[in-house]
């Protein structure tokens, strides 16, 4: 490091022009960068998005009189969600096409060479597909902080610092982003990544290890096949969101889909979502077969560079294709290396993961004969190789959203070959984007809508113990997940749980159900709340219900839903049951289409005008009024709105392994399935995507820049 009388007779030296220093993550690494930028600017102030709790300790106890130490996410550094959109609100999207423009690997760029090196069976659409998601999550954070400082320069133009320097981990797409915002006040700098460098080497020597360890599984008799028949085709469900059928599940279409308990296989990949005992007991008593494929954790998170998780399948399939992919992973290395370019790395280290995690879920697919995988992944690695490998095995790639959407970027697309969607306003605003490669859209309505007749009997019981207690009014909260890294998100969450609890305090009869995402949030994250929270359920008209029931349970018990953000899934739900609902938006999406109609109406980003529609509403609730009334959006919402979509979806499933079974291949029982759906539910309701986007690439219009598109230019 440095002195502090070098940092002093640096500060003296009157020819240096006074800067602030932004970080993306304020490390050991990036704070040694400093020493070399003292030399030419007098820097006065460090803010950083995260930092090392040591590197704090070190600045607070050695530097606290030279440099100011702020998080850019405190309340007074932090920039207005409005001032933030209206300085430039495309700017991911803007570079993240440029990057795309020059790289994709689709087109007839240099970087096509290394894919000659990998079986032509695997999809290059797809291996694309996954690039581009994996360049979008390596600057999103990144373009998060640039946009932070140009928003903060525009709205300081009388700052007496001349210039921002901004320091981020170093990556291959820096100079697009440089380009892109570098100015007379910014300058951008890198450290080393120094966890990228180990990842090179890090990953064919997780497939060799990999390669042991279940070859030694293997050798000792522990083998994953079960006394189940694997001769009939199977669909394989991802536990992601529980196993009781009495609550969200990941096979919520199962029970009236006429599917044999026998053909569904539960598998477990997810070590943060584990099972326990509890969960296991329940599935074997609905003899429902499950695979563990939890993997082997090596080492901790705590640790410099995080845990190694091992994939755990003793097959022999499983290990001859490791072996390939090993061979051709050490072969692509020399070809690099030859080729003297460090981009190509990336590359390398990339299809190296991607191609060892089609390795593990084809040969589960093979093991287990499964025709139909069901994986509700957000994103990542694990989608694209499920989907890849369900293709080589000629099955179907299924999934279905169980939220709303609140933004557009590819790290969002879904690649799936068929796709739930609730209605068609996902497809206008979300799903026509070129970057969802999904090659079949299906309508199919909210997929938990089974469970409103059960909910609105259970949640009787809340409305008649609020009442009892004097309220004559009474509405539903449901609050989000807090994040430090989204300051202006959970003050808005705080200033809702603020107004609402006063309001249970002064006004008796005002009744309020809290349905939180987690309880944490409000004991841990919102420390200062516990105490008028404690309060407020001493009046005996303030309950707060588990995180885990249906959104729904807690709407009906109340005459008005409440929800935090543009897209809240919760008052979207109560909405389609049938209660009237509002959400509060602090992050000011004015971009989003609900606000095109439903500003003022349903979605406010002003907290005094949402509390005064509430007021509003409470006067004319038995009234004819727009606060709360979602019918000019509701039926693009969901398309049916007849508690059934868990049937249909069951049904497809069904119509799938009854097609395999008979001998088809995956499109042609795809085909079928499609075209009894639109016999049983309409034509309108299945929309071929893939067709729509070749008619459209054909076209001539076509090119990557319109791979990322805003709410404004995605039709």
């Amino acid at each position: 490091m440095f002195s502090t009388e070098e940092l002093t007779k640096f500060k003296n030296k009157k020819t240096r022009k006074q800067c602030i220093c932004w970080f993306d993550r304020l490390t050991l690494f990036s704070f040694s960068k400093l020493r070399r930028l003292n030399l030419k600017y007098e820097i006065v102030e460090l803010r950083y998005m995260t930092i090392a709790p040591f590197v704090k300790t070190f600045i607070e106890k050695y530097y606290n009189n030279i440099f100011k130490l702020k998080c850019i996410f405190s309340a007074e550094g932090l920039i207005s969600a409005k001032e933030e959109k209206e300085i430039d609100i495309k700017a991911y999207d803007d570079i993240v096409s440029l990057i795309y423009k020059q790289i994709r690997i689709c087109s007839s760029n240099k970087y096509s060479s290394l894919l000659k090196n990998i079986n032509p069976r695997y999809s290059r659409e797809k291996i694309s597909f996954f690039f581009e998601q994996e360049i979008s999550r390596e600057i999103e954070n990144i373009v998060k902080l640039c946009n932070h400082v140009k928003s903060f320069c525009l709205n300081n133009k009388n700052l007496t610092y001349s210039y921002n320097l901004i320091i981020v981990t170093d990556n291959f797409w820096i100079p697009h982003i440089r380009s892109y915002y570098e100015n007379n006040n910014i300058r951008l700098y890198t450290y080393l990544n120094f966890k990228e460098i180990i990842s090179m080497f890090y990953y064919p020597i997780k497939i060799f290890i990999e390669i042991i360890a279940n070859l030694f599984l293997v050798l000792i008799g522990k083998s994953i096949i079960t006394k189940n028949s694997a001769k009939d085709s199977k669909v394989a469900v991802l536990y992601v969101q529980g196993a009781n059928l009495e609550k969200k599940t990941d096979y919520f279409w199962y029970p009236n889909s006429g599917i044999n308990p026998s053909k569904i296989i539960l598998y477990f990949k997810y070590s943060v979502r584990s099972p326990n005992a509890e969960i296991i007991k329940f599935i074997e008593q609905n003899n429902i077969t499950w695979v563990n494929l939890l993997p082997w954790k090596l080492g901790n998170k705590k640790y410099l560079f995080g845990t190694m998780e091992l994939n755990r399948l003793p097959s022999t399939i499983y290990l001859k294709k490791s072996l390939k992919t090993l061979a051709i992973t050490l072969r692509l290395f020399f070809y690099c290396l030859f080729k003297n370019d460090k981009i190509y790395f990336w590359y390398w280290k990339n299809l190296t993961i991607l191609l060892n995690t089609v390795d593990f879920f084809e040969s589960f697919f093979i093991t287990y004969n499964i025709k139909v995988h069901f994986g509700q992944y957000e994103a990542g690695k694990d989608m694209s190789s499920a989907n890849i490998a369900i293709e080589l095995v000629k099955g179907i790639d299924i999934g279905t959203h169980w939220s709303n959407f609140d933004f557009v970027t590819v790290y969002t697309g879904k690649p799936y070959d068929v796709y739930f969607s609730w209605g068609q306003f996902f497809k206008d605003n979300f799903f026509d984007n070129i970057f969802y490669p999904i090659d079949r859209l299906v309508y199919s309505g909210y997929p938990y809508d089974s469970f409103f007749t059960r909910c609105k009997e259970k949640s009787k019981r809340y409305r008649s113990k609020l009442i009892d207690s004097g309220a004559e009014f009474i509405v539903s909260f449901f609050d989000q997940n807090c994040s430090d890294l989204r300051p202006g998100w959970t003050k808005g969450i705080e200033k809702m749980y603020k107004f609402l609890l006063k309001e249970v305090m002064d006004d008796k009869t005002m009744g309020l159900i809290i349905k939180p995402k987690k309880l944490i949030n409000i004991e841990d994250k919102l420390p200062l709340l516990v105490g008028l929270l404690n309060q407020a359920i001493a009046t005996g008209r303030c309950i707060v219900l588990e995180g885990d029931i249906f959104p729904c349970e807690a709407a009906y018990a109340s005459d008005l839903a409440i929800g935090i953000g543009v897209s809240s899934t919760p008052v979207t739900e109560a909405l389609i049951s049938g209660v009237p609902g509002i959400t509060f938006d602090p992050l000011s999406s004015v971009n989003h289409p609900l606000y095109k109609k439903g500003i003022g109406r349903v979605v406010f980003d002003d907290l005094g005008q949402m509390i005064q529609a509430i007021g509003e509403f409470r006067r004319n609730r038995h009234n004819k009024t727009n606060i709360g009334d979602f019918s000019f959006i509701l039926k693009e919402i969901d398309a049916f709105r007849d508690g059934n979509a868990s049937v249909r979806i069951g049904n497809f499933i069904n119509w799938l392994l009854d097609a395999f079974d008979k001998g088809m291949g995956g499109q042609d029982a795809m085909e079928i399935a499609i075209n009894r759906y639109r016999t049983c539910w309409g034509s309108d309701k299945v929309v071929d995507l893939k067709k729509e986007k070749d008619t459209f690439k054909n076209s001539g219009a076509y090119s990557p820049e319109f791979i990322c598109t805003s709410f404004d230019s995605n039709k």
